[in-house]
């Protein structure tokens, strides 16, 4: 796959030869940024952009924008290129800038927020969880029940309708 990539790379770098790539800007207020520009390690625009993603895990347009010093379009139609490749997840919210995801960005949150919770709930934990557990259980059984009463009800006052005339 690495193979496929370099190649991949390589031809996007004769499409796009004549974007050029502005100094690093020391004064990015973005904590995903701090890595100085990497463009030695690198040999084109999208390799960095790729590299910027897979270590922040997810990026603000907006963000890359004030970092390359590039307009907001022509970044999406980069970052458009690098989602057709299935190399990122260009994500659309439904308020603010495009956003620029590494693949399976949202499972490895929910893995992390599992481990996370399952953590929490070892030793002393436990106990509140067990409890937890049974009071859902509870609420769930006697949901159940109301709602099967309230279904009952409804048909028996159906059938009076239809007796009564």
């Amino acid at each position: 796959m690495k193979i496929n990539k370099i190649k991949l790379f390589s031809r996007l770098k004769k499409a796009f030869a004549v974007v050029r790539l502005p100094k690093a800007n020391k004064t990015a207020q973005n904590v995903n940024f701090e890595k100085p520009f990497r463009s030695s390690l690198h040999e084109t625009f999208l390799d960095d952009m790729y590299a910027q993603v897979q270590d922040a895990g997810r990026i603000n347009i907006s963000q890359l924008a004030s970092r390359y010093g590039l307009s907001i379009s022509m970044l999406e139609e980069f970052a458009k290129v690098l989602d057709k490749e299935k190399l990122v997840e260009l994500y659309y919210p439904i308020i603010g800038t495009p956003v620029v995801r590494k693949l399976n960005y949202i499972a490895e949150l929910n893995a992390k927020r599992l481990g996370n919770s399952n953590n929490r709930n070892k030793g002393e934990g436990s106990i509140i969880s067990e409890a937890n557990k049974k009071q859902k259980i509870i609420n769930l059984a006697l949901f159940g029940i109301l709602t099967f009463a309230l279904v009952m009800i409804g048909y028996l006052v159906y059938l009076n309708r239809f007796a009564a005339q």
